[in-house]
């Protein structure tokens, strides 16, 4: 008698198959999205470099700027930072914000470059969306990291300042929505706070 060819899998097998994919799954896909996250993250601290050192040269540069990013800022909101080394509060002044959705979602926003602030600041807006040369808009308009479990999305980047620091430049990533709006969210650089540093969730 011939034997019959037996074609496909058996249930047994098929259930065998799909507990394996369900492990490796389970086992793969925490440590994708932990390792995307930390890319995503130094993609963020690198375009914040960018723009912190942008901003120096620019302040550096052009004295019109300086007395402008300084002059009756009032925007301001105490912040909580936390890092690896520890937390801080202080009062943060906000000089002007950029919208850094990917992809440019807010086409109208984005294309008003670096603004908000107080009236004063428009002298140092205008200087640093004039040159160009400072930050090349795309790399520094994106933000990779824009889900956080606390704050909601972050899409603004925040060039900043300490009121009893002035000469500490920082920058946020910041949220227009909510309690967050058109403030700091998280600080990016320098000193990074863990949600940086160390993008576990």
């Amino acid at each position: 008698m011939n034997k019959k060819n037996q074609n496909g899998f058996t249930l047994i097998e098929l259930i065998v198959v799909i507990a394996i994919v369900g492990i490796v799954s389970a086992i793969l896909i925490p440590s994708i999205i932990r390792y995307t996250r930390k890319a995503a993250a130094k993609a963020d601290i690198a375009n914040a470099r960018q723009i912190y050192n942008s901003v120096k040269t620019l302040l550096t540069e052009d004295p019109d700027a300086y007395n402008s990013f300084y002059k009756y800022n009032t925007t301001k909101f105490d912040v909580i930072t936390t890092t690896e080394s520890g937390s801080e509060s202080y009062r943060l002044v906000v000089v002007c914000r950029r919208n850094a959705a990917e992809g440019a979602k807010d086409k109208v926003k984005d294309a008003q470059g670096w603004r908000g602030g107080n009236n004063e600041a428009k002298g140092f807006r205008d200087a640093l969306n004039e040159n160009l040369g400072y930050i090349e808009a795309e790399k520094a308009r994106s933000m990779k990291l824009t889900s956080h479990k606390d704050k909601g999305e972050t899409n603004e980047w925040l060039i900043c300042y300490r009121e009893n620091d002035p000469e500490h430049i920082e920058i946020w990533s910041g949220n227009v929505k909510g309690k967050w709006e058109c403030g700091p969210a998280y600080r990016v650089y320098p000193s990074p706070e863990k949600e940086y540093t160390n993008p576990t969730r």
